[in-house]
Order: C-alpha cells, then sequence, then structure tokens
C-alpha cells in the first residue's frame, strides 16, 4: 500500500507525536514517498517511518555514515538505536508473541508468516512480487557499538526465516557484520541499513560514538501508544473508504 503525500503528512505528524512506550497493536507496514522520492515505510502500531532498503541496498555500513555526514542523501533521517529496531520487529514480525531476540526462527505455516512476508514486501519498497528465494535484512548498532543484522529471508514457497535480533553473522541465509562490505553480492538481496525519521524521539540507549548520527528533534509526545495507534488505524480506515 502506497500513500500520498497528504496521508503521509498525517502520519508523519503522528510520528512525531510517538511516546517512548512499548507498544502491543499488530502493525500492518505502510509504504509512502518522502521528499527525495525515496520510497518509506510507516509502522502504523507507534506511528515511526522508517527508510526502505532500496535506498541503502548498494551501500556498505560504513558508506552510509560518510553520507549522512557529508551529503543532503539522508537529510531527515538517522540511525536508530537496538531497542528502536526491536520495537518494529516486536509490532510487526513479532505481533504474534514472536520473541524477536531469537537467533533464527523458521516457519512453515502460522500467524507469524503473513508479518514476515508484509515486512518483505514493505523492506523492498513495496515490490508484492517475491522471488523464490528473498533476503530481506537491515544493518543496526548494538549499543556495545557491534553491527548487527535483522529482518526476514524467503526459501522457496514453504520455508519463512525470521533473522532475529540476536541472528548469527555467519548464517547461511545471510553472511553480515562486515561496515566496509556490499550484502548484496547475491540475487534477490535487498540488504541494507535500518534508518528512522528524525522526527522519532529517541527511544532506548543511544550507541556510544554514534551521537552525531543518532540525534533526533526535540520534540516530546502528549500522546499514550494506544491513543497513537487508535489514531493511526482510523487514518487507515478514512482511506481506505475514500478510496472505494
Amino acid at each position: 500500500m502506497l500513500f500520498g503525500k497528504k496521508n503521509k503528512t498525517i502520519l508523519a505528524f503522528a510520528s512525531i507525536l510517538t511516546s517512548s512506550l512499548t507498544f502491543s497493536a499488530n502493525a500492518e507496514l505502510v509504504n509512502s514517498v518522502d521528499d527525495n522520492s525515496n520510497v518509506t515505510v510507516i509502522n502504523t502500531a507507534t506511528g515511526v517511518e522508517w527508510l526502505s532498503f532500496e535506498a541503502t541496498k548498494n551501500m556498505t555500513f560504513n558508506e552510509v555514515l560518510y553520507a549522512m555526514e557529508n551529503t543532503d542523501i539522508f537529510s531527515g533521517w538517522r540511525l536508530p538505536t537496538e531497542q528502536e529496531v526491536a520495537r518494529l520487529m516486536e509490532t510487526s514480525i513479532g505481533s504474534n508473541g514472536i520473541d524477536v531476540y531469537v537467533e533464527n526462527a523458521t516457519y512453515r505455516s502460522g500467524d507469524v508468516r503473513n508479518p514476515l512476508f508484509d515486512y518483505i514486501d514493505a523492506f523492498r519498497g513495496g515490490l508484492t512480487t517475491r522471488p523464490a528465494t528473498t533476503t530481506v535484512a537491515g544493518h543496526y548498532l548494538r549499543e556495545d557499538g557491534t553491527l548487527q543484522a535483522a529482518g526476514s529471508y524467503l526459501n522457496g514457497s514453504s520455508y519463512l526465516y525470521m533473522l532475529g535480533m540476536n541472528y548469527d553473522n555467519n548464517s547461511s541465509q545471510l553472511k553480515t557484520g562486515d561496515p566496509d562490505k556490499v550484502y548484496n553480492d547475491k540475487p534477490f538481496y535487498w540488504t541494507g541499513t535500518y534508518l528512522i525519521s528524525i522526527s522519532a524521539p529517541i527511544y532506548g540507549t543511544v550507541t556510544p560514538g554514534y551521537e552525531r548520527y543518532m540525534k533526533a528533534n526535540d520534540v516530546t509526545s502528549p500522546l499514550t501508544g494506544g491513543a497513537l495507534a487508535f489514531m493511526v488505524s482510523g487514518l487507515l480506515l478514512v482511506r481506505r473508504a475514500s478510496t472505494k
């Protein structure tokens, strides 16, 4: 689903009002477009906007950092904290009670498959045609400064994997962890870097030494998580009704 600029502006405003509470609502990941024509992903459970991996999939992690500091390519975006990535995973992929801190989990059936498919589609920029083997994952920094990846992996039509927050960087689904390597050397890889809107207040612990890359706008939020989820759900219903 791709939001137009008007609805995207409303959801972006909602993200400014996001609190630092843990959200339990199931998320819908909605694609939109930013001012630089980058495809973005809005997590409707939190109102927080993320950049899809279309923008960073052919860049190393260090190249992303360089671009953030020396160009305007990623103006309006920042690195997320480990807890922000975990909350994204928990409210989308893990919305059915799945522990997103497992290393690697395989699903052949059950309610978790649809959230995993939604994640794959949204972070590839809204693509809905999935090759038989598809890896979609993003790099992020742990609190201790180590580079980690988390996401999803589709192997054929039966096996769907969650690459969790404790994903083994040497696993066969995706070898990662080197900040100077591009991890799209195989077909159908969308492996980039997680970037979150600077309008999202910091949630969790900023990785020491990377403060300038994780700086958010100084905003406060009067809304609780439940109120925000209700607001965003209402916006989605309004949009769906208007398109019928």
